[in-house]
């Protein structure tokens, strides 16, 4: 009975050594997508007048472009 328990213990930490393993890799690759660099696009040549909202032009340019309902 003793090593029976011996081994499920054993099963059960190797178990949780993997899901923190996994946790710690999520955390790390939650960090890394921190970065807006990384996600960023550059949109040249829009045509852009005194009083408009900028970023409310480039939210449309890029739902019409993707023809996105929901982008944001």
């Amino acid at each position: 009975m003793n090593a029976r328990l011996h081994s499920l213990k054993e099963e059960i930490q190797a178990e949780m050594n993997g899901l923190e393993d996994r946790v710690h890799q999520l955390s790390v690759d939650s960090v890394n997508c921190q970065n807006p660099r990384q996600n960023s696009v550059v949109i040249q040549g829009l045509a852009y007048h005194e009083g408009e909202n900028f970023n409310t032009k480039v939210e449309i340019f890029i739902r019409e472009g993707l023809g996105l309902c929901n982008m944001f």
